[in-house]
């Protein structure tokens, strides 16, 4: 079962486009949220592992070198790679819905919705960033 996203129609540089987000319902549901600003790859892992398997709402600020790209994976399976191409110029960000069996992916606010099916069960690994070398997570 997914969460309800939002869908938007908004101009973009290339025209109308459909837009998911997430509801903003979803931020009742937080209890102590954790903010993180400019942090390495490793920082980013570390707060991840500390926050266990789920539910998750985690919102990044990214910068993407050309060329690199974002490995998002659970539990050591890859749910979606973000290219730099993606992002315009380089430069976005990724949402991430995390609750048992699904994950959602909303990444430059919505002009890509990815929804995946994720094990019920835990395992030694929860949710982790794959980053390319010049690659780095602003927030």
């Amino acid at each position: 079962m997914l969460f309800p996203p939002e869908v938007k129609l908004v101009t973009t540089r290339d025209g109308l486009r459909l837009r998911a987000t997430p509801i903003r319902e979803i931020a009742m549901l937080h209890k102590k949220p954790q903010v993180l600003i400019s942090v390495t790859a490793a920082v980013a892992n570390e707060a991840l592992n500390n926050a266990g398997f789920g539910p998750l709402d985690v919102r990044l600020k990214i910068t993407l070198e050309k060329g690199d790209d974002l490995a998002i994976k659970y539990q050591g399976s890859t749910l979606a790679t973000v290219h730099s191409a993606d992002l315009d110029p380089g430069r976005g960000s990724v949402g991430m819905l995390i609750d048992k069996g699904v994950a959602e992916i909303f990444v430059d606010d919505g002009a890509r919705y990815i929804e995946r099916e994720i094990p019920t069960t835990p395992a030694s690994r929860g949710l982790e960033l794959g980053l390319g070398m010049n690659t780095s997570i602003v927030n």
